[in-house]
């Protein structure tokens, strides 16, 4: 950083800093309840945003089903014996995040960060994250749970 201190405080110094800022940023999914009924937000009423959407709630429960008793039991079977991966596996379906794309590690889905953190793992290569890579690859399978826990990628 040789550049920084010849030149402290210049524009170059801001951008490089700023770039080399690798903290994972704190996401915050939004609350559709925070405002119902006499909130801050002038048009947000009981029936405006005031709860889940049902078709949604219905197909996390079907992706549910068919993760634990239907095409993908057996890798979950797995996943849910040990408890870092059952907690991983329960925060994944809560917020509808088996449909989150793992192909760049650079770019993933809030979700899976957040989930991550709540089951304490440490790194890709942690044992608990590998017992869930196969939940993950036959929930996004069209011959597995896609139709119900992945719709968006079929």
């Amino acid at each position: 950083m040789r550049l920084c201190n010849a030149l402290p405080g210049s524009f170059a110094c801001m951008v490089l800093a700023a770039c080399l800022d690798l903290s994972p940023g704190k996401f915050v999914p939004p609350n559709p309840r925070k405002d119902a009924g006499g909130g801050t937000s002038p048009d947000a009423g009981q029936t405006d945003g005031g709860g889940p959407d049902p078709a949604t709630v219905e197909r996390l429960e079907q992706c549910r089903m068919c993760l634990t008793g239907g095409a993908c039991s057996q890798q979950s079977t797995g996943c849910n014996a040990d408890e870092r991966c059952a907690i991983f596996f329960t925060c994944l379906t809560e917020r509808d995040c088996w449909k989150s794309k793992i192909v760049d590690f650079n770019n993933v889905a809030p979700c899976l960060t957040e989930c991550a953190a709540v089951a304490r793992f440490t790194s890709q290569l942690d044992p608990s994250t590998l017992l869930v890579m196969p939940v993950f690859a036959c929930a996004q399978d069209v011959a597995g749970c896609a139709s119900s826990c992945a719709p968006t990628l079929e």
